[in-house]
């Protein structure tokens, strides 16, 4: 089980940290973090599964483990769609803003 533990704190920081990165690709940070959680999950869940059944401590901190994860993932998806309208718009300024750039150092 420690393994698992050590897998899934990096996986979590792995994902909130890509959701917290300003670079403007929001939607595909949120995405990262999403995978992230569902790995994580696919992880925990044969651990409830296990024969011979696992202790009580084992159980509940899977419960709690997969809890988080869908609770992350839930709120993550509530803003996939806005996050996916921001990063479009920041790309277009991006890309504009790139074209305008170059125009200038070709005068």
């Amino acid at each position: 089980m420690g393994s698992r533990i050590l897998l899934t704190s990096l996986l979590w920081f792995v994902g909130a940290s890509m959701a917290v990165v300003f670079d403007g690709q929001t939607h595909t940070n949120s995405l990262i973090l999403v995978g992230c959680c569902v790995v994580v999950m696919l992880l925990w869940i044969p651990l409830l599964w296990r024969k011979p059944r696992p202790s009580i401590a084992a159980r509940v901190a899977a419960i709690l483990v997969l809890a988080g994860s869908l609770m992350l993932i839930v709120w993550t998806s509530c803003q996939l769609s806005e996050a996916r309208e921001f990063q479009e718009r920041f790309n277009t300024l991006r890309q504009q803003e790139e074209g305008v750039a170059a125009g200038a150092e070709a005068e």
